[in-house]
């Protein structure tokens, strides 16, 4: 509701403190952050700010995809995929599988989730592990009714 300039001072201003700030002070900033500090906020390293950012009201599927994009550690991707909102989100799934950073259960767990066309897209998806790669091939011939050889 502030001015414009004003706000855009503020906005600055917590940046500018935003290194001197504790993991409970950041949190608290997450929750109610305007969209301009998002662009810092999505490469947080600590899953209590990740989280609080989630819960942001005006935090949405773009920032949350830059979020998975920008910030794949596993601590970070445990707490979007774990989130009720935006952890069902199949966007943010397709990219979450397609890191290179993902655990092979975690990858797995998404990939069962998805449609068949979706996992034969992966199959042949340059960025995938080899490893998801022939799960997939698995899962494949495991439904087609073949034997996995």
């Amino acid at each position: 509701r502030a001015n414009a300039v004003v706000r855009r001072l503020a906005e600055r201003r917590l940046l500018e403190r935003l290194g001197e700030m504790t993991e409970g002070e950041r949190a608290s900033l997450a929750r109610r952050a305007p969209r301009p500090l998002f662009a810092v906020l999505v490469t947080e390293d600590a899953p209590r700010v990740v989280a609080a950012l989630l819960d942001n009201p005006q935090f949405g599927e773009t920032d949350a995809l830059r979020l998975v994009n920008l910030n794949p550690t596993p601590e970070c991707l445990r707490v979007v995929l774990r989130h009720p909102r935006w952890g069902r989100l199949p966007s943010l799934l397709n990219a979450a599988i397609r890191l290179k950073e993902i655990p092979l259960p975690v990858a797995v767990s998404i990939a069962v989730t998805l449609s068949e066309r979706e996992r034969e897209r992966l199959e042949t998806a340059r960025e995938v592990s080899a490893a998801l790669k022939e799960v997939l091939r698995q899962l494949r011939l495991a439904r087609t009714g073949r034997p996995a050889s």
